[in-house]
């Protein structure tokens, strides 16, 4: 925006503060922006029909418009980033895993069991192996 008025950067954040109107225009024109890339991204993750048309000059300088209506296939990175920002707990890349012990009890570290406790174990393990209930 600076640079089309012809002033400096700072001029402009200091003209901003000094006048309302001119920050509430410059936050206006972002959210408009932001709203039109929002459009173009969700036409783009669906997919679109557009409509060319081409102005063509015959020989005998008579002049015709021709439309050609394409279809515009989904792409499938708008769709993984749509669906990664609007649904992230779903379809971010990081996945959580929780594990549990036996009856959702919580997993207890070998070292912090006592040896009595950690022998019990592995002799039911042991048990389990040989068919031993």
């Amino acid at each position: 925006m600076a640079k089309v008025l012809g002033i400096n950067r700072v001029t402009l954040d200091r003209w901003r503060k000094r006048y309302s109107e001119l920050k509430e225009a410059s936050e206006m024109g972002k959210e408009i922006a932001d709203e039109v890339i929002v459009g173009s991204l969700y036409d783009r993750a669906k997919g679109s029909i557009t409509t060319d048309k081409k102005t063509i000059t015959n020989p005998d300088m008579s002049v015709r418009v021709e439309e050609t209506v394409k279809q515009i296939p989904p792409d499938t990175v708008a769709c993984i980033f749509w669906l990664k920002n609007r649904r992230p707990a779903e379809w971010r890349d990081k996945q959580q895993t929780e594990i549990t012990g036996k009856d959702g009890e919580p997993l207890i570290p070998a070292y912090e069991m006592s040896d009595e406790e950690i022998e019990k174990r592995a002799e039911a393990i042991i048990q389990r192996r040989a068919g031993n209930p």
